[in-house]
């Protein structure tokens, strides 16, 4: 197919969100960490990626009148609580979800880069998208002797190259793995 739209590099996307698109067909992210390797519909056999799609389902909003129950079944209620999903998204409502529909992650992601251009046609298997964690991340490196100094959970404030600054907690305090040598002579590791 022919891409149509890609999420912009710096976005952050998250449960529902779309991040690309192909042949004006969206395809949105899910939260879970089974990859969606078939097709979901009324009449696959049971299992977990069934409940995580119902999982999906229900954090938005879509419970078909909350006759859909969590579970390992796709029955009649969850085709319905697919087909309102899918309405709800602007695309022909089948009770069905595809790859083309959902790609399954295990959180949020941030688009570092698109690896496509609208326009451009792709295959099955194309990467489209390369996403990052959706969390920001700073790691400073200390002199030994200021190590005393920072302890898990204290509250810090960076400074962005822009000027501005922005509050954060320290996550994890680690020693250095290198270390001088008696001579000065270098670092062994």
């Amino acid at each position: 197919g022919t891409v149509t739209s890609v999420a912009a590099a710096g976005t952050t996307v998250d449960r529902g969100d779309p991040l690309f698109a192909v042949d004006q067909h969206p395809t949105v992210l899910l939260v879970g960490e089974i990859p969606l390797y078939r097709d979901l519909a009324a009449g696959v056999d049971d299992g977990p990626d069934v409940a995580q799609l119902e999982e999906n389902l229900a954090a938005l909003g879509h419970t078909d009148g909350g006759a859909m129950a969590v579970d390992e079944h796709f029955d009649s209620s969850t085709a319905a609580a697919v087909a309102a999903w899918q309405e709800s998204r602007g695309v022909e409502a089948t009770g069905e979800v595809t790859s083309a529909d959902a790609v399954f992650l295990p959180g949020a992601g941030r688009v570092a880069a698109a690896a496509v251009d609208p326009g451009a046609v792709v295959q099955a298997g194309a990467t489209v998208l390369d996403l990052t964690g959706s969390e920001r991340v700073v790691r400073a490196e200390l002199e030994p002797n200021q190590a005393d100094m920072v302890q898990v959970g204290d509250a810090v404030s960076v400074s962005l190259p822009d000027g501005a600054e922005v509050a954060g907690t320290v996550a994890s305090v680690a020693e250095s793995s290198a270390s001088s040598s008696a001579d000065g002579g270098g670092a062994a590791g």
